[in-house]
């Protein structure tokens, strides 16, 4: 009888353990289904059969579902970091509990994931954006032909592009951004050259326009900062070029209200050489007569003496 009574124990002991097992596993997933916002399985216990066969049909698919929330979990840490990433580069700002979120798992539903995809697509369309506006610029800047512009046509054109008219695939790519992050980056460098290449030519046009409307002043005070601002590379060029332009249209405006004045001086002059190259003639041609009436002089006192 002890015996008995002992296996019967046992059994219902296991049995008891079997319904807990099955119970935990049926809470766990549907926590799981909760956190990934899926409706969870209803489990028909009168399907399987015996406690063990039920257990052995939940454990799998548990097993799969903690295997879904991992994936999930990748996938958004995966997005929010390019989020985190180019939000600092657009200057733009991110939710500081989008991380806290799947750190603690209340949310981790597809739903969320494609509101974290269309923001990523947001932030990268812009830094494209940023990218195509600068590409256009040096482009124009370095005078590229249409040729070399064809690689990046499909870049460029978005511009006058909306984001919710992407058609092309992989438009957005993280491999097309770095892509043309690497040409920016090159062409940077090269705009870098040109720009003190035409700020040269530039110091030389402020200098004759300055030479020309006799500014002295201007010309050297306009020519010394240039050049220590051009070798040390302490002003942005693109900047510095702007201001040269600008005093380069300032002394042309100068130059046409000393115009009036300019010309006075240049006639005045004119007339003075005039009237001083008739001078010399005139001095010029009395010398002349005087030395011919003195060898006349020479001549007669010569015929009387002999």
């Amino acid at each position: 009888m002890g015996v008995f009574r002992t296996k019967v124990d046992e059994a219902k002991q296991c049995k008891a353990q079997l319904q807990q097992a099955i119970a935990n596993c049926e809470a766990e997933f549907v926590d799981i289904c909760a956190i990934l916002g899926e409706k969870p399985l209803h489990f028909d216990h009168k399907i399987s059969g015996s406690l063990k066969k039920e257990l052995e049909i939940i454990i799998p698919q548990l097993e799969v579902m903690k295997k879904r929330k991992i994936e999930r979990k990748d996938q958004l840490f995966s997005v929010l970091d390019q989020l985190q990433s180019l939000s600092t580069e657009i200057s733009r700002s991110l939710e500081d509990n989008l991380y806290k979120m799947v750190v603690e798992e209340t949310d981790l539903s597809l739903k969320r994931l494609e509101e974290l995809h269309r923001q990523l697509l947001e932030y990268q369309d812009e830094k494209l954006q940023t990218f195509a506006s600068a590409l256009l610029e040096m482009w124009n800047l370095m005078g590229t032909t249409m040729e070399e512009q064809k690689k990046y046509q499909n870049v460029t054109s978005r511009i006058a592009t909306s984001k919710y008219e992407i058609t092309e695939t992989n438009i957005l790519s993280i491999d097309l951004l770095n892509d043309v992050e690497a040409e920016v980056s090159k062409l940077e460098q090269l705009k870098s050259i040109k720009l003190k290449e035409i700020l040269l030519k530039k110091k030389l046009e402020l200098e004759e326009v300055c030479r020309q409307s006799h500014m002295v002043t201007e010309i050297l005070s306009a020519a010394e900062y240039l050049n220590e601002a051009i070798e040390s590379g302490a002003v942005d060029p693109a900047c510095l070029l702007e201001k040269i332009e600008l005093q380069i249209a300032r002394a042309k405006e100068e130059a046409l209200s000393r115009k009036d004045i300019l010309e006075k001086i240049e006639k005045c002059l004119s007339r003075r050489i005039l009237a001083r190259g008739d001078d010399n003639r005139y001095t010029a041609g009395r010398g002349a007569h005087i030395t011919l009436k003195r060898a006349q002089k020479v001549r007669v006192l010569e015929w009387w003496k002999h």
